[in-house]
This record gives structure tokens, C-alpha cells and sequence, in this order.
């Protein structure tokens, strides 16, 4: 009697498929957080390179990220108070006009000085007679004393003479009092008509009093010439800032048009009216644009040809060439130089680095 003996295969195709698929996957997965680690290792050395070595005296590149929301502005304003006793006749010109120095801004209504002058000087005519009348009794009543004889007449003449000219200085007193006024009044006519102390555009002109908070300008007045970049930096960046710093100014609307300049004043005293709206400021970092307090800088052109007054422009801090720091300044440790960090930190004196002795 024959038996089929079925043999089983220790190993199946599929369990030996089972054995190299898995160390396959093993090793894919290996090879793709290399190549992840690789690539972000890359970045993080592009973003963040380590410190560098600088010498005394070398020239540097200062690398910044900072673009600056600014607007064109004149280099002087004149705001134009009106005298709050007094009421505007006639406003001679309009928003967005040009002036020059001389030209008439607007004027005060003098009806009611007219009717003042006339009314004192009937006061001073009033005083005059009143003088006269005291002048021809004094003189009545010497004759009369003159001419008697009688002791008591004389007494009483002398007593009402000494009164009489009392009244007479108090009359005087008052009449030159009376015309100083009249004087003043008659100023106020002469300076009816406010006129410009300088060429410029009119910015802005305030015709209602709403009598609440602080006083403001009747009229605003942007002198025409030479104009500044007013700019916003928040407090999280306003350090990387200083006076005497080089900045690029760059167009909004052509990008190949910019204009080099100097931070000039940095006013960290008043924080900046966020609520106007016109400044603010962005910059290329993973932050984008935060709620942080804001302030005001000034930057002086070298050049302002092309430039309209009201034109909104970024600025950016000087990189090509050099940042330029004012002397004995200190920039901070880490500040990023070309490929590089500071390490340490550098002092500026005459434009030179120093180390922290003051050698070059």
C-alpha cells in the first residue's frame, strides 16, 4: 500500500518576500529623515549662521531685515493759530494750494473794531471837553480870587481851584489811558489779514472750534524745498536704530527709484498714534506685522529730486556697503554680518572697529 506524502516547504514565497520588504521599508525610511534632516540642517545654517571672526579696522556688511513704512514730508511745518477773540472773515485760500511768503491766508472781521474805535475815540473827544471845562473853571475862579480882598473868599476860591485840579489830573489819567486803548484797537485793524511767512502747500485748515482737548491749528502750512522721510519702527525693533544710520529709501511704486538718506532724530518720547493708520511698518521675518507700540523716526535726504510731498516709501537700513554707526557706538553681539553673527560685540570710534580696549 503506497502513501502520498505531501511535503511543506519550511519557507513559502510569500514569508520570503515578508523578509526583504521589510528592511527595505527600514532603510527607505532611514534614507528619507536623512535627507529631511540634510535639508533643514541647510536652512537653519542659511538663516543662522555662527559667529565669525572680525578684525580691527575691517569693513563690514551689515545684513538687516527690516523694511520701514515711511511718508514724505517738508522739513519745516507752520501751524497757524488764530486769535481766539476774534472772528474769521474770510478764508483766501484752500486745501492743497501753493502760498508764498507774503501772500494773504485769511481774515479777521473788524466790523465790530470799527465800532470800537468809534466809540472810544467819542470817549476821548468826551475827556477833552471835560478837560477844557476844568481848565476854563480853575481859571474863572483865580480872577475871582485875584480880584478880592476878602480872606475867606480867598480860602474858598484856593479850596475849590485845589479840587478842581484834582479832578483835572484824574481826567488827564484817564484820557491817556483811554488812547493807549484806542491804539490797541486800532492794531487790531492793521492785523486783520494773516499772511504767509513762508512758501508751502496748505495741508490742513481747522475752521470749527469744537472748544474740547488740546487747542488746535487754525491753518497747517508744509514749507516747499527740502523734504525728510517721517517713518514708524515698533519697540521690538526701534534698538536696531540709531542717529547717523545709513538708509536706502525705497519707491512704493517703481521699484528701481530710491534715494539714500540718514536716520536723523528717533523720537522715543512720543509713541506713535496708531490709530492714524498712516505709518505702521512690515518687515521680512517669520513675525509679520505685530500690535507692538510704534514710533516715529526722521530721515534726512541727500537728494529728494523725484520725491512728492504725501508719497508713502519704505525705508530700509543701509546693507550694501557698510551700515553706518555714529562713533563710540556699540553694535550688539549677534547682530548678522555677511555670512555671519558678531561674536561678542564691536565698538565703533571714528568709524573704525575696535576691541573692547580700543585698539584697532
Amino acid at each position: 500500500m503506497s502513501e502520498t506524502v505531501t511535503q511543506i516547504s519550511p519557507n513559502p514565497p510569500e514569508k520570503r518576500r515578508k523578509r526583504w520588504v521589510l528592511p527595505l521599508v527600514i532603510v527607505l525610511v532611514l534614507l528619507a529623515g536623512a535627507a529631511v534632516t540634510a535639508k533643514l540642517t541647510g536652512l537653519l545654517d542659511r538663516q543662522h549662521p555662527g559667529p565669525i571672526d572680525v578684525d580691527p579696522g575691517q569693513h563690514i556688511d551689515i545684513e538687516t531685515f527690516n523694511y520701514y513704512s515711511g511718508v514724505v514730508e517738508p522739513q519745516e511745518t507752520w501751524d497757524v493759530q488764530r486769535d481766539a477773540g476774534r472772528e474769521v472773515a474770510e478764508i483766501f485760500v484752500s486745501v492743497g494750494d501753493s502760498v508764498v511768503v507774503g501772500q494773504e491766508l485769511f481774515s479777521y472781521d473788524i466790523s465790530d473794531v470799527n465800532m470800537q474805535i468809534q466809540q472810544t475815540q467819542l470817549e476821548i473827544n468826551g475827556i477833552r471837553n471835560e478837560l477844557d471845562g476844568y481848565a476854563g473853571q480853575i481859571k474863572e475862579l483865580s480872577d475871582l480870587r485875584a480880584a478880592t480882598e476878602d480872606e475867606s473868599l480867598k480860602l474858598e476860591y484856593t479850596v475849590q481851584i485845589q479840587e478842581l485840579q484834582t479832578s483835572q489830573k484824574q481826567a488827564q489819567l484817564n484820557l491817556e489811558r483811554t488812547q493807549i486803548e484806542l491804539e490797541n484797537i486800532r492794531k487790531g485793524t492793521e492785523n486783520a489779514v494773516v499772511t504767509s511767512t513762508m512758501d508751502g502747500v496748505v495741508r490742513q485748515i481747522n475752521n470749527a472750534d469744537t472748544g474740547y482737548g488740546e487747542p488746535t491749528a487754525f491753518m497747517t502750512i508744509l514749507a516747499t524745498g527740502a523734504y525728510r522721510i517721517k517713518a514708524s519702527v515698533d519697540e521690538l525693533n526701534v534698538s536696531s536704530l540709531c542717529e547717523g544710520m545709513a538708509v536706502v529709501v525705497h519707491s512704493r511704486v517703481d521699484s528701481e527709484r530710491t534715494w539714500s538718506g540718514t536716520v536723523t532724530r528717533i523720537d522715543t518720547e512720543n509713541p506713535a498714534d496708531s490709530g492714524q493708520g498712516d505709518y505702521g511698518y512690515y518687515y521680512d521675518s517669520d513675525m509679520g506685522e505685530g500690535r507692538a507700540t510704534k514710533y516715529y523716526f526722521y530721515v534726512s535726504l541727500t537728494d529728494s529730486d523725484g520725491l512728492l510731498l504725501g508719497q508713502h516709501v519704505y525705508v530700509e537700513p543701509l546693507t550694501d556697503g557698510g551700515m553706518a554707526f555714529p562713533d563710540d557706538s556699540w553694535i550688539d553681539d549677534g547682530m548678522a554680518i555677511d555670512d555671519g553673527f558678531i561674536d561678542g560685540g564691536m565698538a565703533i570710534d571714528d568709524g573704525a572697529i575696535v576691541d573692547a580696549d580700543g585698539q584697532e
